[in-house]
């Protein structure tokens, strides 16, 4: 497992978000199958109140799960952006 993964996700579940979301971003920019990680960002943007960051790591995720043959998780994401409003 990738080290900045690892890290955003243990910052996650401890509630550091805004930790979480620069580990996971830096992870994201690694480009290879990445899109579980958009929606981690996700998550920690809507703790954060930011919504609009929410939604792009969600578009993100869309793009790179879609990328990465899931298309279970696109669908998942896009169910998540659209009861986002």
């Amino acid at each position: 497992m990738d080290l900045a993964r690892h890290l955003g996700h243990e910052l996650h579940r401890d509630g550091r978000f805004e930790e979480a979301v620069d580990w996971l971003t830096r992870y994201s920019e690694k480009g290879s199958d990445v899109g579980a990680a958009f929606g981690r960002i996700a998550d920690c943007c809507v703790e954060l109140g930011r919504d609009e960051e929410a939604r792009a790591a969600l578009r993100w995720g869309i793009e790179a799960a879609r990328r990465s043959g899931h298309p279970t998780m696109a669908g998942e994401f896009q169910v998540r952006l659209e009861e986002m409003g």
